[in-house]
């Protein structure tokens, strides 16, 4: 092979590697992670995984967490069984939400429309809600102002007293993993998924919950 054609083949090897970089490098685009994860909810039923939560607030001296187990039952039943530190149980039945604290003799009682209005757990359900009408959606970045791939930013276009912005982080399955709520008041509360699996059946017994006898039930809006 002449030195003239060796030269040829190299520069068009070389302009394959840029042309793969670049593609390789190229910002996420934002429709393409939404279309990713419609998709996903509109073929979830059921989902069971491992998650953790943690509460960074400047009231406190240092994070909280929190860990156990979830359970969503599309479209509306949600179930959180908390383990660690204490043990607490949230049901979504479909129409109320309840929350269970053992330890307080307390069951605070509110509605899935107040959920939904709130935004972040909403997301988890995918129901009742339209992302492109509700957010502004755009891919997320860290703190250098790197796009994150995978990771949705969004800012709701009515404002809320629950939350500024929502970052949302897709798994291998197109679901959300990571959920991490910047609230007004400063506040972050971040969600983790593991474990996560999909298709199962779920007994309607999971979703159901009544109030012990004896503790005091606390509407809430």
């Amino acid at each position: 092979m002449s030195s003239r054609c060796t030269l040829a083949v190299l520069l068009s090897l070389v302009v394959g590697v840029l042309a793969h970089a670049q593609r390789s490098t190229a910002a996420p685009d934002v429709d393409e992670v939404l279309q990713r994860l419609e998709s996903a909810y509109r073929h979830l039923e059921t989902l069971q995984a491992e998650f953790t939560q943690t509460l960074d607030s400047l009231a406190l001296a240092m994070p909280q967490r929190a860990s156990g187990t979830l359970y969503v039952h599309r479209p509306s039943r949600m179930r959180w069984e908390y383990r660690e530190p204490e043990h607490k149980l949230a049901v979504v039945d479909g129409v109320r939400t309840w929350l269970y604290i053992p330890a307080e003799g307390q069951v605070f009682v509110g509605s899935l429309a107040a959920l939904r209005r709130g935004g972040a757990l909403g997301l988890l359900l995918g129901d009742g809600m339209d992302l492109r009408r509700d957010f502004v959606a755009e891919i997320a970045v860290d703190g250098d102002g790197k796009p994150l791939a995978d990771t949705l930013s969004l800012v709701p276009r009515q404002p809320s007293e629950e939350f500024e912005r929502i970052e949302l982080t897709l798994g291998h399955n197109d679901l959300p993993q990571r959920i991490v709520v910047h609230g007004a008041a400063g506040d972050v509360m971040e969600y983790r998924l593991r474990r996560v699996r999909t298709g199962m059946a779920l007994e309607d017994a999971l979703f159901e919950f009544q109030p012990p006898e004896g503790v005091e039930v606390v509407p809430v809006e």
